[in-house]
Parts: C-alpha cells; sequence; structure tokens
C-alpha cells in the first residue's frame, strides 16, 4: 500500500467515525477499508488524540462485544480522574 492510499484511507475513517461513534466492522462497512487496517489505522489515530474510544457495547455487525469509537469531539469524555493519579500510574515521579 502506497503513502497516498494511506493518508485517503485515514481521512475516510476519520470522516466516517465523525458522523457518529461506530464500530471497526461498522466502518468496514461503510468504508471498505480493510479491518487489518482499521486497526492499525486506529491505534495511530488514538496515539496522535484524533480518535476514542467512547463507549463498549454489542456490535450490530458481529453481536459481539466491541468498542465503538469516534472522532468528532463532541463525544469526547473529559478524562476525570486527578493528575495525580494519572502521573502515577504513567510512571511520572512528583516532586515532594
Amino acid at each position: 500500500m502506497n503513502e497516498e492510499s494511506k493518508i485517503s484511507q485515514i481521512k475516510l475513517l476519520s470522516e466516517c467515525f465523525a458522523v457518529s461513534p461506530k464500530t471497526m466492522y461498522q466502518a468496514e462497512r461503510e468504508t471498505g477499508v480493510r479491518i487489518a487496517n482499521i486497526c492499525r489505522f486506529i491505534d495511530k489515530m488514538k496515539k496522535s488524540g484524533n480518535i476514542r474510544k467512547v463507549s463498549s457495547g454489542k456490535c450490530p455487525i458481529s453481536h459481539r462485544k466491541a468498542g465503538f469509537y469516534t472522532s468528532n469531539r463532541e463525544y469526547f469524555k473529559d478524562d476525570k480522574q486527578p493528575s495525580l493519579f494519572r502521573d502515577f500510574w504513567n510512571g511520572i515521579k512528583l516532586k515532594p
């Protein structure tokens, strides 16, 4: 797969997930992008902060437990956990 194809698939997925939260299988059906590529692209998009898992539930396609992802910031839940604990779990040492 060439670089232009990767970029166009990522844009297509970003637009697909912006409409409403979807599972990976729903995105595969809507976009035609292979599920293996979707998994890889979601991982990259999560690291860059462009997509988040907003809920878990039963996938309407596979009928199994699945994550629902979105790239629409209106659906993003704020992280309500205090930063002290986030820093602790990330291994950052706090100054006394």
